[in-house]
């Protein structure tokens, strides 16, 4: 697989963190610029193929847990659908952790370590399941304390395999993913910080879809 194009959303006054060789495109959409890369010859395809397994893996395994899920919701094995409750949580999680790695890379300021999910909560109908609950983060390069994001996620499995057909999960307030600086100060104090779920797509940080492979950044 072969990366051929990605955009990302900036608004005025913020820098494009990370960008591969290759074409590089600017349009201003009302108080945002929308910035598009077309990677060629210069991307590094091994790095492209390995994130490309890791998410396929981690889409394979979602798909596997909400199989398991529907059953158990229909044998009505409470102990076994919270296992797979969590399971659904952990998984979305790792691919966003994917994603994440993706477009702005470990090394970025605006990393943040994602150690593990709570409060999930799920809605399955048909093919389409609906998930929702928190992400708790450690900044890369600050104190051992952790704060809480709200992500949410709309997942469809595909009708003629065992995996995804697409999926779109948001996640993190751009209030505090988009302000490390300010989390870094809060959590030093000590308080503790969860921040709502926004009501708007433009309002977080960051929304992850399957099959275009591309990150829209909210600031």
């Amino acid at each position: 697989m072969k990366l051929t194009g990605a955009a990302i959303l900036v608004s005025r006054g913020m820098k494009v963190l990370q960008a591969a060789p290759g074409s590089l495109s600017v349009r201003r959409q009302g108080s945002c610029m929308i910035v598009t890369c077309n990677f060629d010859d210069g991307f590094d395809e091994d790095r492209d193929d390995n994130y490309a397994d890791d998410l396929l893996r981690a889409e394979t395994e979602l798909a596997a847990a909400i199989r398991q899920f529907d059953r158990a919701s229909q044998a009505q094995d409470d102990p076994a659908k919270v296992i797979e409750l969590e399971a659904i949580g952990d998984r979305i999680r790792r691919i966003l952790y994917v994603h994440l790695e993706i477009r702005i890379g470990m090394t970025s300021d605006a990393w943040v370590w994602m150690d593990g999910q709570e409060d999930i909560r799920v809605e399955l109908a048909g093919m389409e399941l609906k998930a929702s609950g928190r992400i708790r983060c450690t900044l890369a390069n600050g104190p051992l304390r952790y704060w809480t994001e709200p992500f949410t996620a709309v997942v469809i499995q595909a009708s003629t395999d065992l995996g995804l057909a697409d999926y779109t999960i948001s996640w993190g307030s751009r209030e505090t993913l988009l302000d490390l600086a300010a989390v870094e100060r809060l959590v030093v104090r000590g308080e503790t910080m969860s921040p709502p779920a926004p009501s708007r797509e433009d309002a977080w940080a960051y929304v992850f879809r399957m099959n275009s492979r591309r990150t829209k950044r909210s600031s």
